[in-house]
């Protein structure tokens, strides 16, 4: 874990940097500002790493990375669902449930009323989303 390590190696000078330019020394500045420059790189080269490594807790010093799971989300092939409506004669009534609009929503075939909300909910396909990783704060 080079990269996280590097993260909060940066993380950790800027801090010291920030309280030692109150004296006010330029070339402190500068590298401060390459500093800031190379973190917003490696912050996203540090994510990747971490996903790499799966979900978890991962201590890099005095710091707890974490990578939680992507969750899921449910997609609808609207083709499918405006099949199936003309079909079942549902047209109209998923337009006034705003299920039907240019897209499929999710969440309005959620609110349908059972008896057509049954024929409409096994069309979805759960995709898998990108694990999400979570920074200390003062690392942010």
């Amino acid at each position: 874990m080079d990269t996280v390590q590097r993260l909060v190696d940066i993380g950790i000078r800027i801090r010291q940097i920030q309280e030692i330019l109150n004296a006010s020394e330029p070339e402190l500045t500068e590298e401060l500002r390459q500093l800031a420059a190379e973190k917003i790189d490696i912050t996203e080269r540090a994510k990747i790493e971490l996903r790499e490594r799966g979900v978890g807790s991962y201590a890099v010093g005095d710091y707890n990375f974490k990578v939680a799971p992507g969750g899921t989300k449910k997609e609808y092939r609207i083709d499918d669902i405006q099949e199936l409506a003309e079909e079942l004669g549902h047209t109209e009534v998923l337009t006034n449930y705003r299920v039907l609009k240019l897209t499929v929503d999710p969440a309005q075939i959620e609110r349908l009323p059972p008896e057509f909300k049954v024929h409409y909910e096994g069309l979805c396909d759960v995709v898998v989303q990108t694990p999400r990783v979570t920074f200390p704060k003062d690392l942010a």
